[in-house]
């Protein structure tokens, strides 16, 4: 190992950063068709329904539409996909390490089904990553779950710690920390 030497990246790291990008792109794309078709359904629906009101205003007794139509928009409002960016920016004041009071951290964010992890910060209590993920949520029920490791090639990785956040806490366009 020589300490000046640059870390060098293999085909294969790059090969893997381009198939994620092209799966990030993929992901992209079809979120934006999903939503610009839940926005077609969306207005039609509700062209629809003020159709419908005004008829029924009219006449005396209501329209069986009307409530399936209501029935439909409802659905189509809780089953949404929604797009959310996960910063990880950086972790301060980790637990020093045993021998030589450094760390190599590193992040995991897990959302349902969907993991990300940001590079690796050699020698660090107060790494900074500013990596940047997109998750697609589907349940706003989901929660965040963002841990820091520890990473040793000898053994298992270390636990450093885990921070849970329920995604329908969050405001839109709102940053937490």
């Amino acid at each position: 190992f020589n300490p000046s030497t640059p870390p060098t990246t293999s085909t294969q790291q790059v090969n893997d950063w381009h198939e994620k990008e092209l799966e990030l792109k993929r992901r992209e794309e079809e979120f934006r068709r999903q939503q610009e078709e839940f926005a077609r359904q969306k207005e039609a629906h509700e062209r629809e329904m003020e159709r419908l009101r005004q008829e029924a205003a009219a006449s005396a007794t209501p329209s069986p539409d009307v409530s399936h139509l209501q029935k439909e928009l409802s659905y189509l409002r809780e089953n949404t996909v929604y797009k959310l960016k996960v910063e990880a920016i950086a972790a301060r004041n980790l637990i020093p390490g045993t021998i030589t009071g450094k760390r190599d951290p590193y992040a995991v964010i897990i959302i349902n089904n969907y993991k990300e992890q940001t590079t690796v910060v050699k020698r660090s209590i107060h790494p900074t990553w500013n990596a940047e993920f997109s998750f697609f949520i589907e349940d706003i029920n989901w929660s965040i779950n963002l841990t820091i490791y520890d990473k040793n090639t000898l053994k298992h990785d270390d636990f450093l710690g885990k921070v849970v956040i329920p995604i329908k806490q969050l405001k839109e366009g709102v940053r937490r920390e």
